[in-house]
């Protein structure tokens, strides 16, 4: 497998930079309380999810050749067009889990981190059908080490649209090793930084059918811009 550094150029958008940036989007998990997985769902022009939320990745980071995608194992890929998946063309690398024990997107992190060590890593859950690029350039210029993600208006951490370091991922590791498998928790212990999103929308959570419904809507009143 083969990972390519992105440069610090890429994530400058202020006085903040990061290095050795690697974009995963996380779809690997069953969505068991939606009942179809979340990056198969049609977005408001009809396309999967996951082709919109990779196209804004390649958007907000258009100097990286190489963006991964986590699943669960091969057999997921069969279900997704990385090839034809965004605009511009580049190049999807998929990072499969590397436990068979169901952890839900824990495991991507994990087997991202354990493909490379050294990495950080700017991690999109596909949770966030109203995500846009603006969304990640504020993620990337506002990341503080060695953990920082959004937090909505009622307090809960989105430890799935984030930015992780090694030291991070590595005591997310530890703690699910010791049977603590919830991110958010990992963020806490490390004081993480809490970003505000300057567009709620951006981090609407979809969790079930009502709420993809209610976030499509928002997509095709246009209160949700591509860019």
């Amino acid at each position: 497998m083969r990972f390519i550094d992105v440069h610090a150029s890429e994530a400058r958008t202020g006085s903040a930079m990061t290095h050795n940036i690697k974009p995963l989007f996380i779809a690997g998990g069953f969505s068991t309380r939606k009942g179809t997985p979340k990056h198969l769902m049609p977005h408001s022009d009809g396309r999967p999810a996951y082709q919109h939320t990779l196209e804004h990745l390649v958007n907000a980071l258009p100097l990286t050749d190489t963006f991964y995608i986590s699943l669960r194992d091969e057999d997921q890929t069969l279900e997704m067009d990385l090839a034809g998946s965004h605009k511009i063309s580049k190049h999807i690398e998929p990072i499969y889990d590397s436990t068979s024990v169901p952890l839900g997107p824990v495991a991507g992190l994990i087997a991202a981190h354990i493909c490379a060590p050294s990495a950080t890593w700017l991690i999109v859950g596909c949770d966030y059908p109203l995500l846009t690029a603006h969304t990640l350039q504020q993620l990337m210029r506002e990341y503080v080490p060695p953990v920082t993600c959004f937090g909505n208006e009622q307090g809960l951490l989105e430890p799935l649209l984030a930015i992780w370091s090694p030291r991070a991922l590595g005591r997310l590791a530890e703690n699910v090793a010791a049977g603590k498998c919830g991110p958010s928790m990992t963020v806490e212990e490390l004081d993480g930084k809490i970003l505000t999103p300057h567009d709620e929308n951006w981090i609407f959570g979809a969790n079930t059918t009502e709420d993809w419904g209610a976030a499509m809507s928002i997509a095709k009143l246009g209160a949700n811009p591509s860019a």
